[in-house]
C-alpha cells in the first residue's frame, strides 16, 4: 500500500512559487496518504510492544484487518479515507499519548478504537457489510468524513459494535444502547450528517466537508467551535458560494488548486472583536480551520493563505528546504513571538500569495483604500519577512528557490495612482511591529546598561555598541496591535466619519505628521508614559524624518528606552529620548 515519492523539479518551483499545478499536487496529496499509512503502521508497532492491552481492549489489530480487507476490493475508498487530513492528526495523537502514562479519566483505548470508525466510513461509502469496534465519546459514535450517531447523554468513554448492513443500513450497539441509522436518508435524531460547503462558478465545482464534529480537529491547538446549527451552516454555505465567485472570476488558478486539494473546512470560535483568524496544521494537510467570515475577499485570501501552508507542509516531507539550527528564533513581521527558521519560511512562502492576492484585488479597484492598504502591507511583510529568512543563513538550495519567488512578488507594482499616504502607513505599521516585537522580545542586559551609563555619565559617546550579539532573547508575546486598527479604520473611513482625538499623537503619525506625532510621543514618555507605543510611535516618527538617532532606534531601540530608564532617574538634567538616541549616533553599531 505504501509508495516511493520524489516531486520533479519544475513542481518543486511551482508549489515554493504558490502557482501548485494538478500533477504537483496529486504527487503531494499521494505521499500524504503514504505517510498515514506510516504511521498507522508504526502505531501498529509501538501499541504491541508499549500498550497491548489498551489495543487488545480497543480491536486495534481487528480493526486494521477490516481496513486492510476493504482496500483489497475497495482502493481508492480507503485512499480518500485514510487520506483524510484528521487521520494524519489521530495517528499523532495516539503516538504521542503512547508516550505518555495512560490515566483513568484519559485511557488510550478510545483512541485506538478509532480506527473502526474509520473503516465504517469506507464500507458505508463501498455499500458493503462491516462488523467492528468503535468508540462511544459522550454519549456519541462519529464516523469520519460522514456523520454522527447518538446513542445516550453518558459521558464516559466505551466500546461499541458498528455493523454495516450492505443495504446502507448503520447499527451501532453498546452495553445497554442500540441505534440503527440510514446515513444515507439524512438528519433524524439519532443521526447527524456532516455538512458540505457545494458552490460553481464558470464551470469549476468546490465541494468539500464543513468538518464540525471530527473528534481530533482540535489538533489545529485553538477553539474549535461545536456543532453548527442550520443557521450557521447556511451562513457558511452562502459566504463559501460568494467567495467562490470571487475566486473562480479572478483568480482562477487559486480556485482550481482549492478544488483539487481542499478536503475539509472547520469551524473555530469566533475571536475577541470579531477578528477573523485561520490556521492549519502539519498532522492535518489540507484541512483549514477559520472563524466564521464576514466578507467574501477576507474569507478568500484566507483559503487562499493556510492551503499554501499545506502545501509546503507537504512538500517538506519530500525535499529540504531549510536546515535545523541550533535552536534560533527570528523575527517574523506576521508573528509576534520569536519564530524558528521553519516558521519564518512558512511566513514567506503563504505570505507570495497573500501579497498576490491583494495586488490582484487592488488592480481591479485602484481607487480601494482599504485594498491598497491590504496589499501595501502584505508586500511590506513579505519583503521583511524575506530579508529575515535569508539572514538566517540555514536555507538549501531548493529552499533557496522561496527568496527569488518572494522578490518576484514583492516587486510587482499597481496602479501608480494608488493613495501615497495609504502606502506609506502600511510599511509604518509594519515598522512599528518590527520595533514593538524588539521592545518586547529582546533583553539589554544589565552589564550592558551599566557601561553605556557610565560613558552618559563621564560625557564621553559610547564605543562599539552590539545591537544584535549581546541580547537575551525571551519568550514573551506581544500584545494586540490597537494602532492597527486603527489605521485600518482612518484609511477606509472618511474623514467627517472619523473621531479625532487632537491631543493623541497617533493622530498625526497615521497621517504622515511625522514631526508633530514625535512631538507628542517624546511627551508622553517625558510625563511618564514609558511604554512600548509611545516608544515605537517615537521612532517610527524619528526614522521617517531621518533625524539624528534614528539609526540606533531602527536597529536597537530596546537600548535606548534601556539607558532612559536609568539615566531618567539617576540624572537631574536628564536628557529626553531623542537627545539619548543622538548620543548613540555617535557610536559605531556593531
Amino acid at each position: 500500500m505504501i509508495s516511493y515519492h520524489a516531486i520533479r523539479e519544475p513542481w518543486i518551483s511551482q508549489v515554493l512559487s504558490g502557482t501548485s499545478g494538478p500533477q504537483a499536487l496529486a504527487e503531494l496529496r499521494s505521499a500524504q496518504f503514504s505517510r498515514h499509512l506510516v504511521l498507522l503502521r508504526g502505531l501498529l508497532d509501538e501499541v504491541e510492544k508499549s500498550a497491548p492491552g489498551d489495543g487488545e481492549r480497543g480491536r486495534l489489530e481487528h480493526n486494521y484487518a477490516a481496513l486492510a480487507d476493504l482496500d483489497a476490493h475497495h482502493r481508492q475508498l480507503v485512499v480518500d479515507a485514510v487520506g483524510y487530513p484528521y487521520v494524519g492528526a489521530w495517528a499523532m495523537t495516539c503516538l504521542m499519548l503512547l508516550n505518555q502514562p495512560g490515566t483513568e479519566a484519559h485511557p488510550l483505548w478510545p483512541d485506538l478504537a478509532h480506527l473502526g470508525s474509520i473503516a465504517v466510513s469506507v464500507a458505508l461509502a463501498a455499500g458493503v457489510p462491516l462488523e467492528v469496534t468503535v468508540p462511544i465519546r459522550n454519549g456519541q459514535v462519529m464516523i469520519p468524513r460522514t456523520g454522527t450517531v447518538r446513542l445516550d447523554d453518558r459521558p464516559e468513554a466505551r466500546l461499541a459494535t458498528a455493523r454495516v448492513a450492505g443495504d446502507g443500513g448503520l447499527t451501532v450497539a453498546g452495553d445497554d444502547a442500540c441505534v440503527r441509522v440510514r446515513p444515507a436518508d439524512g438528519a433524524t435524531d439519532d443521526w447527524r450528517p456532516l455538512h458540505r460547503l457545494r458552490a460553481c462558478h464558470d464551470g469549476l465545482d468546490l465541494d468539500v466537508l464543513l468538518d464540525d464534529a471530527d473528534p481530533y480537529r482540535s489538533c489545529h491547538e485553538v477553539a474549535v467551535a461545536e456543532p453548527l446549527s442550520g443557521a450557521d451552516v447556511a451562513h457558511w454555505q452562502a459566504m463559501t458560494a460568494s467567495t467562490w465567485h470571487l475566486l473562480v472570476a479572478r483568480h482562477r488558478m487559486r480556485a482550481e488548486a482549492l478544488a483539487y486539494g481542499l478536503r475539509a473546512i472547520t469551524p473555530l470560535l469566533s475571536g475577541r472583536h470579531d477578528l477573523a483568524a485561520s490556521t492549519t496544521t502539519r498532522s492535518a494537510s489540507w484541512a483549514i480551520a477559520l472563524t466564521p467570515p464576514n466578507r467574501a475577499d477576507r474569507y478568500a485570501c484566507g483559503l487562499i493563505h493556510e492551503f499554501e501552508h499545506s502545501t509546503l507542509n507537504e512538500l517538506q516531507e519530500l525535499v529540504p528546504l531549510i536546515r535545523h539550527g541550533q535552536g534560533e528564533r527570528f523575527y517574523s513581521p506576521w508573528r509576534n513571538d520569536p519564530r524558528p527558521g521553519v516558521g519564518l519560511l512558512h511566513g514567506v512562502h503563504a505570505w507570495i500569495s497573500v501579497t498576490e492576492f491583494w495586488r490582484r484585488e487592488l488592480t481591479r479597484d485602484p481607487d480601494n483604500r482599504g485594498l491598497a492598504f491590504d496589499w501595501a502591507r502584505s508586500r511590506a511583510q513579505l519583503r521583511v519577512g524575506r530579508a529575515s529568512l535569508a539572514a538566517t543563513g540555514l536555507l538549501t538550495d531548493a529552499g533557496e528557490g522561496l527568496l527569488t519567488a518572494a522578490h518576484s512578488v514583492a516587486s510587482a507594482d499597481v496602479d501608480p495612482n494608488t493613495p501615497g499616504r495609504t502606502l506609506e502607513c502600511a510599511e509604518d505599521l509594519v515598522l512599528d511591529h518590527a520595533l514593538r516585537w524588539r521592545l518586547t522580545n529582546v533583553r539589554v542586559p544589565s552589564e550592558m546598561v551599566a557601561c553605556l551609563e557610565e560613558d552618559w555619565r563621564a560625557g564621553r559617546y559610547p564605543r562599539d555598541v552590539p545591537t544584535m550579539s549581546s541580547y537575551l532573547p525571551t519568550p514573551e508575546i506581544v500584545g494586540d496591535d490597537p494602532r492597527l486598527q486603527l489605521a485600518e479604520t482612518v484609511i477606509t473611513q472618511s474623514s467627517d466619519e472619523t473621531q479625532v482625538d487632537p491631543g493623541d499623537p497617533q493622530w498625526p503619525l497615521i497621517n504622515g505628521d511625522y514631526s508633530l506625532a514625535e512631538s507628542g510621543f517624546q511627551q508622553q514618555i517625558l510625563c511618564g508614559q514609558d511604554d512600548i507605543p509611545s516608544w515605537t510611535g517615537l521612532a517610527v516618527a524619528r526614522i521617517r524624518r531621518r533625524a539624528p538617532g534614528q539609526r540606533i532606534l531602527h536597529r536597537a531601540p530596546e537600548l535606548v528606552r534601556a539607558l532612559w530608564s536609568v539615566v531618567r532617574e539617576q540624572h537631574a538634567n536628564r536628557p529626553s529620548p531623542t537627545e539619548l538616541a543622538t548620543w548613540f549616533d555617535h557610536g559605531r553599531l556593531t
